[in-house]
């Protein structure tokens, strides 16, 4: 069911005019305004919804959270975070936004470093443990 309402969401964003969409904002209270956004389309509540900033915001994730997969091929094996099995697209959006309400002095920061520490803080990789 989510995975059909962020379909709909892309297909209605595909057909808004490119001069109604307004330039990917890297700003950190647009960016979480854009997941807080993600999160009502995942839940199915679009009335009154801005869905072009909630791909925007999914999406960025999205990437991010993949980026973060292949991490250990270039860092010494580490990971910038490490997930459970399973975990969703939908559920980072919700760590991110829950993050910056407990972090609002943090929001000047770009969502590149919005997403990792509020990735990094919540999911924190288990210290390797010390050579013998």
């Amino acid at each position: 069911m989510k995975a059909l309402a962020l379909g709909l969401a892309i297909a209605m964003t595909a057909t808004e005019s490119a001069a109604a969409a307004p330039a990917p904002n890297d700003a950190g209270p647009a960016f979480v305004s854009h997941c807080r956004s993600g999160i009502r389309l995942l839940n199915n509540d679009t009335a009154g919804n801005d869905n072009l900033g909630a791909v925007q915001c999914l999406s960025y994730i999205d990437g991010f959270l993949d980026a973060n997969g292949v991490t250990h091929l270039t860092n010494d094996g580490k990971q910038l975070f490490c997930l459970p099995e399973h975990f969703s697209v939908d559920e980072a959006a919700r760590v991110v936004v829950k993050w910056a309400d407990a972090n609002p002095e943090q929001l000047h920061q770009g969502r590149r470093m919005i997403v990792m520490m509020a990735l990094m803080q919540g999911y924190s990789c288990p210290a390797a443990p010390a050579p013998k």
